[in-house]
Order: structure tokens, then sequence, then C-alpha cells
């Protein structure tokens, strides 16, 4: 029993987790194009910005995106699951196909992109903004839940 408490002490030693305290934003509440802060922690660094995507489809959109930073000198991978409320009903809440990570070496980044193929995770669809093409639906709120840092 002593050598198994052994080997999970030692094997926590090679792993760290954290979690990040996390809230349901509006996005009304995002008014800029700049760059705001979502959460932070001591390893880690979470913020949006509200972009128009003009991506000469025929179907120009509104996105947030998201640029997560690493503010360490380790490896780490980043996981959380999306809460996306459209007009006030969350759409995205206990579905598994909204569950994401990223893994960031020393000092790195991961960005969204507005292009067309662009990384799901690190962008959340917010509404239409082609002047042919109207639909109702539009992000209202949002939270990473379970927003969690894995050192190794």
């Amino acid at each position: 029993m002593k050598y198994i408490l052994c080997l999970t002490s030692l094997a926590l030693c090679f792993f760290a987790f954290s979690q990040i305290p996390t809230n349901f934003v509006t996005t009304s509440d995002i008014t800029s194009s700049g760059w705001e802060m979502y959460a932070e922690n001591q390893e880690v660094k979470v913020e949006l910005k509200r972009s128009d995507c003009y991506l000469n489809s025929g179907l120009d959109k509104q996105y947030f995106l998201i640029r997560i930073t690493n503010k360490t000198q380790n490896n780490v991978s980043v996981s959380w699951e999306m809460d996306l409320f459209y007009n006030n009903d969350c759409k995205t809440c206990g579905i598994g196909e909204y569950e994401w990570q990223i893994d960031l070496g020393p000092s790195g980044s991961a960005e969204g992109l507005c292009a067309n193929g662009s990384d799901n995770e690190m962008r959340m669809f917010s509404k239409f903004i082609d002047a042919n093409y109207s639909s109702n639906d539009e992000l209202t709120g949002f939270q990473f839940s379970n927003l969690t840092v894995q050192t190794n």
C-alpha cells in the first residue's frame, strides 16, 4: 500500500491542475474591438474581442475571438466547456461537442481568426452581419465552464 501511495504522490508532482473561476458574460458588455480580459491566473490569461468578419463568401459574420496566453515557462494544457446563449437560451450547455482543449508551449499563445476553416475552439459565432442574409439568432451571453489549466 505504501508503494502505491508513493507512486501516486510522485506522479502528481509532475502534473499540476488549477481551476480558473469564470463568470457569465453578456455580449452587450463587450463593445470594443480590442482585446478585453476574461479570466486570468498565474499560469494563463484568457482575452476576448468582438470582430466583424468579411469573408467574401456572401455570409459575413460577427465572432467573439479568443486569445489564450501561457504566462509560464512550462507546457500547459487549457481545457474548458463553452456555454453559448443565443437569444438568452443556452444552446450548448451539457453538449460534449463544445468541450475544448488547447496545448501551449512556454510563453506561447493561441488566437482565434476570422478566416474560413479557423479553429472553432478559439472563436464564438455571434451573428450574421451580411446585408443579404439575416437571422434572428444572436449570441447574447457565454461562459467558459470548468476552465482548467494542467501544467506538465
